[in-house]
């Protein structure tokens, strides 16, 4: 795990230009890169405030954070990086194995277990805090699952897809070697927290849908004939627009490591 201002170093020396605190604080988060003690995401504040605290290895004009290239510092942590085994690639910045590479981009950040489909349908949402924040919530595949999807008859008599697919498309949009298979956010232009954009979530899976939603986007995961097995993880977060630059970033490295968006995301 690198420092914070190792962190910065890693996201901008992989990126081509200068970048704003927030974008910054949301490439640090989806990737891993950083741990805070209370396990929460790193802010944008608290990046502003350590490229503050380090002149020497940063750069900032006109609200955007870059390197100070020539800088021996710099050098010497890009040395650093090089000697490490297992830092994180370049390329994506994940070198990871097994289940980790399946669940990446979130492994390693602190996206915490809400609760299986099939079980939430039942008993609601769990009363924990935290989902009443902003935040980031992802729809996981269950090991070694058997996939077969609904036909779109079936799925419109359940209600619970609007636009429902056949099945040649939903087999060509599938992802092979992952198990994230939805990524979403809660928060996008107001404070809207995970409790209630997961309550929207789950209503549409139980067909009280209208026209236009509660949450059409992503519907499709209710053509997966197993859709009630699936695990639905959240990560909590500051408020807009951190959970709409944390879900682009984590988007980014997906499809960095797949060459494409998750199975039911249809636009990043």
């Amino acid at each position: 795990m690198l420092t914070l201002h190792e962190a910065i170093v890693e996201v901008l020396s992989n990126s081509a230009e200068a970048m704003t605190a927030r974008v910054i604080a949301a490439k640090v988060n989806c990737l891993g890169l950083y741990s805070r003690l209370d396990g929460l995401p790193v802010p944008p504040n608290q990046i502003s405030a350590r490229v503050n605290k380090y002149p020497h290895l940063f750069t900032r004009k006109n609200g955007l954070i870059g390197l100070q290239h020539r800088s021996p510092a710099n050098l010497a942590l890009a040395r650093q990086r090089n000697q490490l085994p297992n830092t994180l690639a370049s390329a994506g910045f994940i070198c990871e194995e097994g289940d980790s590479r399946a669940l990446a981009p979130i492994a390693g950040l602190p996206f915490h277990d809400v609760g299986i489909v099939g079980d939430l349908l039942a008993t609601g949402l769990p009363r924990y805090d935290w989902l009443d924040r902003c935040g980031v919530y992802a729809l996981i595949l269950p090991p070694e699952c058997e996939v077969s999807f609904l036909d779109s008859t079936h799925s419109r008599k359940a209600g619970n897809v609007l636009s429902p697919w056949e099945e040649d498309r939903l087999s060509r949009k599938w992802v092979n070697g992952t198990r994230v298979i939805y990524i979403g956010l809660a928060g996008d232009r107001s404070p809207r927290s995970l409790r209630q954009r997961l309550r929207d979530l789950l209503n549409h899976c139980a067909g009280k849908t209208s026209i236009n939603g509660p949450h059409k986007g992503g519907e499709i995961l209710w053509q997966l004939a197993k859709y009630e097995s699936l695990l639905l993880r959240a990560m909590p977060t500051d408020g807009p627009p951190v959970p709409r630059d944390t879900e682009r970033a984590l988007l980014e490295a997906f499809v960095k490591l797949h060459g494409t968006l998750p199975f039911a995301n249809r636009k990043g």
